[in-house]
């Protein structure tokens, strides 16, 4: 499966994907500011969540997968920092 993001305007984002004879292709009003709106990335995420899930894998495994992708050494260390400065739910 491939996926494809690209900037057709300041506030149009075309996203495709592609998986053996399908095609999906969905145009993403970004709005005004030419940003996607963050409803938007968190139903994605949840999909990926999802798909994680499917596999047998914690939401844990998860995290650390997408930091592992994403993140370089710096980004990760300011994640874990961010991360030991949230407050534990009671």
């Amino acid at each position: 499966m491939q996926f494809n993001l690209r900037n057709v305007s300041n506030i149009i984002a075309e996203l495709t994907i592609k998986s053996d004879n399908t095609i999906i292709t969905e145009d993403l009003a970004t709005g005004k500011g030419g940003t996607i709106p963050r409803s938007t990335i968190e139903q994605f995420i949840t999909v990926a969540r999802e798909m994680n899930l499917f596999n047998k894998n914690t939401d844990v495994d998860f995290v650390e997968m997408v930091a592992e992708a994403l993140l370089n050494n710096n980004e990760l260390e300011e994640l874990i920092e961010r991360l030991s400065n949230l407050k534990q739910p009671i």
